[in-house]
């Protein structure tokens, strides 16, 4: 269904996106898809401010929420500092 479609597409960005910057392809476009990418996922995936009776599953979601914005943060370094000097964006 649409669950797995999402699925599949998720998992195509980020790995897509990690092995593009691990390999300095394309590095700012990756890093700014990811910096969007994460952002979305947190606010759209962990919502943690909507759920009010369950203390446990508000904290798990509270931790992947700041967990996504951390990964953001991480690419918007990558973002600012461009690709590596052994990378494929640099030849």
């Amino acid at each position: 269904g649409s669950v797995d479609a999402w699925a599949m597409l998720t998992a195509t960005i980020e790995v897509a996106s990690g092995a593009a910057m691990v390999l300095g392809f394309r590095t700012r476009e990756f890093a700014i898809l990811l910096v969007f990418f994460n952002f979305l996922a947190a606010a759209i995936g962990h919502p943690f401010w909507s759920i009010g009776d369950d203390a446990t599953a508000r904290w798990a979601q509270f931790i992947h929420f700041w967990k996504d914005i951390g990964l953001a943060g991480g690419a918007l370094f990558v973002l600012a500092r461009g690709a590596g000097p052994f990378s494929f964006d640099r030849r």
